[in-house]
């Protein structure tokens, strides 16, 4: 009888399990599937703003409002980082602009050359992007360290393609007669700590701020000459030029470009600046890192217009060939 009751008993525990174990682990997978459905649906574009990553300030920098293009946040704590956001090194007055990567009109999928060779995105791009939603670029030209800036004659490969520090700062003497090479190792010493490191352009990131500028109205792709410089050109400036290739600078107090082909100091014409980046068309052509050493957008003797978004295999140190840098945010 006894036997008999403990089997009763048994039975009846392995029912009240088996219950209790069905009713808890159907919960678990209504919650899975609600939980699945909230990640798929679909969400309104501004939803997808406020969701988006704000930028990152570095250490040792400060953010600072340049003309509309503001730092400051809405009652939920979020900046606008589409229009152009600037931040500046305290100590040498570096200046960096924001390029964001939001998935939707800014990606980094199918990026190509020309719209026909692919661009291979490195895994340290793509975890840039990914972490921080977006990565900073130069808001000028890498400019000579100060202390080259004062040479204004004598300039040649000699003495630039040599090591230094450049600089991402308006009215510098941009950084030609200098090798791939060179350039990369000169733009890994601007910045190298716990925080960020820098490094020329990635041919990625090259593409990406060309879709984040043509989004703003620009044509980075067919005629860029509206915020160029180049040979048929013509603008008001006032700072250092070069009249001869870059081998010697005058300063000009203000006043209209007369001769055809003129090397400026960096950022020194208005209408050169695309969401607050300059001379991403014309000037000099830049460097970016890709499968191989390359270059990007038009330079200041090219008669053509020299779309920002033209590339070109890169050549040695000459008076038309620049670069300049991005910021990578530390893992």
């Amino acid at each position: 009888m006894k036997k008999r009751t403990v089997i009763i008993y048994f039975g009846v525990a392995i029912i009240v399990f088996s219950i209790i174990f069905y009713y808890f682990f159907m919960i678990k997978q209504d919650n899975a599937i609600k939980q699945v459905t909230q990640i798929n649906d679909q969400v309104t574009d501004n939803i997808k703003e406020k969701l988006y990553k704000n930028p990152y300030v570095p250490n040792g920098f400060k953010a600072i409002d340049v003309g509309e293009n503001t730092w400051s946040k809405d009652d939920q704590g979020y900046v606008n980082w589409n229009k152009g956001l600037v931040i500046e090194d305290i100590l040498n007055g570096n200046q960096f602009v924001w390029v964001p990567v939001n998935q939707n009109d800014v990606t980094y999928n199918n990026l190509k050359t020309w719209g026909t060779t692919e661009i291979i995105l490195t895994d340290k791009d793509r975890n840039q992007i990914n972490e921080n939603g977006g990565f900073y670029i130069a808001r000028y030209e890498c400019g000579v360290p100060k202390e080259k800036n004062e040479q204004l004659e004598n300039i040649n490969r000699s003495t630039n393609d040599v090591a230094g520090i450049p600089v991402s700062q308006k009215g510098s003497r941009p950084w030609n007669y200098i090798s791939f090479d060179n350039a990369q190792k000169n733009a890994m010493t601007m910045y190298n700590n716990e925080d960020i490191h820098s490094e020329i352009i990635s041919e990625a990131f090259w593409n990406i701020t060309m879709q984040w500028i043509r989004n703003a109205g620009y044509d980075v792709d067919k005629d860029s000459k509206s915020f160029g410089n180049y040979s048929n050109t013509y603008f008001s400036f006032s700072g250092l030029y070069s009249s001869d290739y870059g081998k010697s600078y005058s300063f000009k107090e203000t006043g209209e470009k007369e001769d055809k082909n003129l090397i400026l100091a960096t950022g020194i014409v208005s209408s050169h600046m695309t969401n607050n980046i300059y001379d991403l068309a014309g000037n000099l052509k830049e460097f970016v890192n890709g499968k191989r050493a390359e270059s990007y957008g038009g330079y200041y003797d090219n008669t053509s217009t020299g779309p920002a978004n033209s590339n070109s295999g890169a050549s040695g140190a000459n008076d038309q060939q620049g670069f300049r840098v991005t910021l990578y945010h530390n893992e």
